[in-house]
């Protein structure tokens, strides 16, 4: 019982936010990690460090918007790895460099874009034989969603299609009146799928600033947990203008796979879509587009590690 304890850690649901440097130091005969169900949103590099006997290491079902290599540091002998029920959209090239004897991945999340970003890691689990968990499937782009990520070939995996968002929100959603003195708070938030995303607010096709003699406040925009991007803009009941006539402009650098380039987006009348198109997309005021997500639910799924 003794060296079960010793090469096993289970600390599923303990609420644990973030992982430091260091936070296993000591561990060296663990084989088996267990830090699943919990509120994980930070990993910082060297989290896993000393951890060198470890072969199977579970990260699903917490907030863990985005990854990077050194996260995995001292894994060198991992053979299963569980990142399923995350809120990643992506997952950056090299990501499992320090992960050679990986085997078995599962990455099942309910915003995976299967798109030109992923064709590294389609190339490489072929190349490493590793399985892939059949709970890690496409949620977009539309035409992709539902078909698992091994069964894809790379040319699929495109970045020229249609622009989709699965979040895109206007804070308040309904008209505001607003009387002299007062301040109205306005939020945007959309996701953040790449660090060229950008939120600008725009009023009569202008582009707002912060102007303190008007009343006008324009915050810079945070990225939270790597996956949402929100901006907020808060009006003074002294601005002339009448409220309603606000609007939200979202810019955003389209992705392409030969190059990026500004655009601007626009909805068009169908639903859980969002196509490139020539004019800026508008969110006027009480306006709310928040699209529903799709696809399998893997909240839960413990994929036996």
């Amino acid at each position: 019982m003794s060296n079960l304890l010793k090469s096993n850690r289970i600390l599923s649901n303990n609420k644990i936010s973030a992982l430091k440097n260091n936070s296993f130091l000591g561990l060296r005969a663990l084989e088996r990690l267990d830090l699943g169900s919990n509120l994980i949103s930070r990993i910082a590099p060297g989290a896993f460090h000393g951890l060198t006997a470890l072969r199977r290491l579970d990260l699903s079902n917490n907030r863990i918007g985005c990854f990077s290599a050194d996260m995995f540091l001292d894994l060198g002998r991992v053979s299963k790895l569980n990142l399923s029920g995350n809120i990643f959209s992506t997952l950056p090239g090299g990501l499992f460099t320090h992960v050679p004897s990986l085997r078995a991945l599962h990455v099942g999340t309910d915003y995976l874009f299967c798109d030109c970003q992923l064709r590294w890691l389609l190339s490489w689990i072929r190349s490493q034989a590793v399985r892939v968990g059949n709970e890690s499937v496409c949620v977009y782009p539309t035409r992709l969603r539902g078909l698992e990520l091994r069964s894809l070939q790379e040319q699929q995996l495109t970045c020229d299609g249609p622009l989709e968002l699965p979040v895109l929100q206007l804070i308040p959603t309904q008209r505001q009146l607003v009387f002299r003195g007062d301040r109205l708070p306005l939020q945007c938030a959309a996701s953040f799928l790449d660090p060229t995303v950008r939120l600008s607010w725009s009023h009569e096709q202008r582009p707002v600033h912060t102007l303190e003699h008007r009343g006008l406040y324009v915050e810079d925009s945070i990225i939270h947990d790597c996956c949402l991007i929100t901006s907020c803009h808060s009006v003074s009941g002294e601005y002339e203008d009448t409220q309603d006539r606000l609007s939200f402009l979202l810019s955003i650098f389209c992705r392409s796979f030969q190059e990026s380039f500004l655009q601007g987006t626009s909805a068009v009348a169908q639903p859980q879509l969002f196509r490139v198109l020539s004019e800026p997309y508008v969110l006027q005021m009480g306006q709310s587009l928040v699209l529903p997500l799709a696809g399998p639910r893997v909240r839960g799924h413990s994929s036996g590690l």
